[in-house]
């Protein structure tokens, strides 16, 4: 019998993440900006992939990445999504 790995790693929350993340891969696949497979959801080009997509996430997850962005992208994201809250209460909702 074939033992089963369990593929996640990390806390709880990290793991939740994951699986989140795994089970958005086909549809994330041809999404220009969206990066694939990050341990939360992440952006490479948060104008195209739409700053109300990162603000939904932010609502669902808690956190949302940004992957090898400009300064300005950076104080652009902290702007846009400076009003949630980074509490863990956020990731129960």
């Amino acid at each position: 019998m074939m033992e089963i790995i369990d593929p996640f790693f990390g806390t709880a929350e990290i793991r939740e993440l994951q699986k989140a993340q795994d089970q958005q891969v086909e549809a994330l696949r041809d999404t220009p900006g969206a990066v694939i497979h990050a341990r939360a959801f992440s952006s490479d080009d948060p104008d195209r992939l739409g700053w109300d997509r990162l603000r939904h996430r932010m609502a669902t997850d808690g956190k949302v990445t940004l992957r090898g962005v400009s300064e300005a992208e950076v104080e652009r994201a902290q702007q846009e999504l400076s009003g949630f809250s980074t509490s863990p209460e956020r990731l129960t909702r």
